[in-house]
C-alpha cells in the first residue's frame, strides 16, 4: 500500500511539519489516489516542511513528500503563503471567544487538557520572527531586537492544544512585549470579558499583571 506523509506517527509527523495531522487536514489537505490531488498536497507539504525547518528551498524540494525542482517550491512558497493568509482562512483557524459563553468552553477545555491555573482563557508571548535587514528608510534599529537580528515581534496567543486564538504581528522586533499587549485588541476584548467574568491570559514577567 502506497504511504502517504500522513501515515506516520503524531510525534514523526509534528518533527517534520510542526503541526499535527489533524491540523493539516483542517487546512483542507488531503491526499488520495489521484495525481492531481497528491499534487495539491504536495504543495502544502512541501511549503509547511519550509515553514518549520527553516530550511533552503533546494534541500525542501528534495524531501520524498515534495520532490520538486527548487523554483517550483519557490513558487509553491507564493501560492500557499497567499491561500493561507486569505481572510477566510484566517477568520476559519484563529479564533479568540468573542463572548462570555465561548470564553467559559475556552477556559473548560484548557482545564480538561490539564490547565492548572483556573480561568485561564489562554496562553501569551511574544517571539522574534527573523526576517532581511530592512534599509536605512525603514528605521533599521527598530527591527534589531533583543537577539541582535532583524526581526517582527509577533505575539502570538494559544490554548492548552497549542491552536493559536490570536496574533499580533504588525510590530518590529525591538518593540517590547508589554507595549504591544498595552495597544493590542486582545487587551480591550479581555477587558471585555473580564466585566462579564473574572478571567486571565498566562504571561511571563514581560508582560503587566
Amino acid at each position: 500500500m502506497l504511504m502517504t506523509p500522513f501515515d506516520v506517527t503524531r510525534e514523526t509527523f509534528i518533527a517534520s511539519y510542526r503541526l499535527t495531522q489533524d491540523l493539516v487536514r483542517s487546512l483542507g489537505v488531503s491526499h488520495s489516489s489521484t495525481y492531481s490531488s497528491n499534487y495539491k498536497s504536495s504543495r502544502y507539504f512541501g511549503v509547511l516542511h519550509f515553514y518549520a525547518t527553516g530550511s533552503y528551498q533546494r534541500p525542501t524540494g528534495k524531501s520524498i513528500d515534495t520532490a520538486v525542482a527548487q523554483p517550483t517550491v519557490s513558487d509553491h512558497l507564493t501560492e500557499v503563503t497567499l491561500a493561507l493568509n486569505h481572510p477566510q482562512v484566517v477568520s476559519r483557524l484563529i479564533q479568540f471567544p468573542r463572548n462570555a459563553e465561548q470564553m467559559r468552553a475556552c477556559v473548560a477545555r484548557n482545564q480538561y487538557l490539564g490547565g492548572r491555573f483556573p480561568g485561564a482563557v489562554g496562553y501569551t508571548d511574544g517571539t522574534l520572527v527573523k526576517i532581511m535587514k530592512p534599509t536605512l528608510e525603514d528605521n533599521v534599529q527598530a527591527y534589531i531586537g533583543r537577539k541582535s537580528f532583524a526581526s517582527i515581534n509577533a505575539l502570538v496567543t494559544c490554548d492548552k492544544r497549542f491552536y493559536v486564538m490570536n496574533i499580533v504581528s504588525r510590530y518590529p522586533g525591538a518593540t517590547n512585549d508589554s507595549y504591544i499587549w498595552a495597544n493590542s485588541a486582545l487587551r480591550r476584548k479581555m477587558i471585555e470579558l473580564n466585566e462579564e467574568e473574572r478571567c486571565f491570559l498566562l504571561g511571563d514577567s514581560g508582560f503587566p499583571s
